[in-house]
């Protein structure tokens, strides 16, 4: 059986590296990039994850933009993606779905 992949995209080292760790103990293979750049090239350059985890506040090209980005691709236009922010300001949240 083919073990489920997820694409981690933040561009603080400690969460990607958590977030890797545990779910590679959960048995997820897991791939992790920097940037929104390199998400954006990782999800053009090879087969489509199964999952994304993006991380809404990156510098440059941020969350928000990677996600638009996403959802215009026909190839990945349905693919599941999880957005998070370590911010805790609701009203952040709230500007970043009016961008989408």
């Amino acid at each position: 059986m083919k073990k489920v992949s997820i694409l981690v995209a933040d561009d603080d080292a400690s969460i990607r590296n958590y977030l890797t760790r545990f779910l590679t103990s959960c048995g997820y293979e897991v791939e992790a990039v920097e940037s929104g750049e390199a998400a954006i090239a990782r999800l053009g350059n090879a087969p489509s994850p199964d999952l994304v985890l993006l991380d809404v506040m990156m510098p440059g090209v941020d969350g928000i933009d990677v996600l638009k980005t996403i959802r215009a691709h026909p190839q990945h236009k349905d693919l599941p993606v999880v957005v998070y922010s370590a911010l805790s300001d609701p009203d952040t949240v709230d500007r970043a779905q009016l961008r989408v």
